[in-house]
């Protein structure tokens, strides 16, 4: 049903989960459920004609690879800071919060990961 509706009201999966919950038509614990389902897949299942763009990066790419690199470190640092939830990162991203978690353990900086405009505002934030 919320992926019939996600397209009917043309707006993301994320934003629809969001507004059922508000309006009281899905409870937390339903929504925490539903935010697992990969929706391009379930429209598929569904019979509706996906486009080439709604695979984001490719039909085998889903969850952080969607993001941009840049946004995933913000958003990782963020969470490392207590500036941002694992809840609020998951529901700004899109994500599942077990991916946002998933995200926040320590792996080896990769050389090269920080861009010249995130050494700059590091710098002088």
């Amino acid at each position: 049903m919320v992926v019939h509706l996600q397209r009917y009201y043309d707006v993301s999966y994320a934003t629809m989960l969001s507004r059922l919950k508000a309006v009281g038509l899905i409870k937390e614990e339903d929504r925490e459920r539903l935010r697992d389902v990969q929706p391009v897949y379930a429209a598929r299942e569904l019979g509706y004609q996906i486009e080439e763009e709604e695979w984001g990066f490719g039909q085998t790419t889903w969850g952080l690879d969607t993001l941009p690199k840049r946004l995933v470190r913000l958003v990782r640092r963020a969470v490392f800071q207590d500036k941002l939830t694992v809840s609020s990162a998951a529901d700004l991203t899109g994500l599942s919060e077990d991916e946002i978690e998933e995200l926040m353990v320590d792996r080896p900086s990769e050389p090269g990961q920080l861009a010249e405009h995130d050494v700059v505002s590091a710098s002088t934030g």
